[in-house]
């Protein structure tokens, strides 16, 4: 930030949602989270938006004990949706992948996709003990990756 002279290097979209999910607890009088935690779960939410590597950053939080989803954070996905819907409100000057008008049914297509992923991922090493996460539920089938790296899941 000293070689920028602003904070903007400090403050994309993922701080912004944290902020906005402060903002949105303070209102409705619950104690915010952890912000650290908050723009955790955001950078995968963002990632995936940017059709980047957002596996990448939850295997390094998972790695860290970080919380990786909704249901970590406690947050209610409602909640967390409208976070995200608002958060350009917070800096409208600053122009991130949330100045571009995402839409209700990226965040939620985010936020299952990165579900889904982890599910797949308990199962295929072994540590899957929800029984009501092991049904498909009729769900749809994805695919991630390419190539060997390939692997199919389902979204309920």
């Amino acid at each position: 930030m000293s070689i920028a002279g602003n904070s903007r290097p400090a403050s994309g979209s993922e701080h912004l949602i944290s902020h906005q999910l402060d903002v949105m607890s303070n209102e409705q009088g619950l104690k915010p989270g952890a912000h650290g935690a908050q723009v955790g779960l955001a950078s995968i939410v963002m990632m995936y938006l940017h059709k980047g590597n957002w596996q990448k950053i939850k295997n390094l939080l998972i790695d860290i004990k970080s919380p990786t989803t909704i249901k970590d954070l406690g947050i209610d996905r409602e909640f967390f949706i409208n976070a995200v819907l608002h958060a350009s409100e917070i800096r409208p000057e600053r122009y991130t992948i949330l100045s571009m008008g995402i839409t209700r049914g990226r965040v939620e297509e985010a936020l299952d996709y990165s579900s889904a992923w982890e599910i797949l991922e308990c199962q295929q090493h072994g540590d899957w003990n929800s029984p009501e996460r092991s049904e498909h539920n009729g769900g749809t089938r994805k695919k991630d990756g390419a190539g060997d790296n390939a692997v199919d899941f389902w979204i309920a």
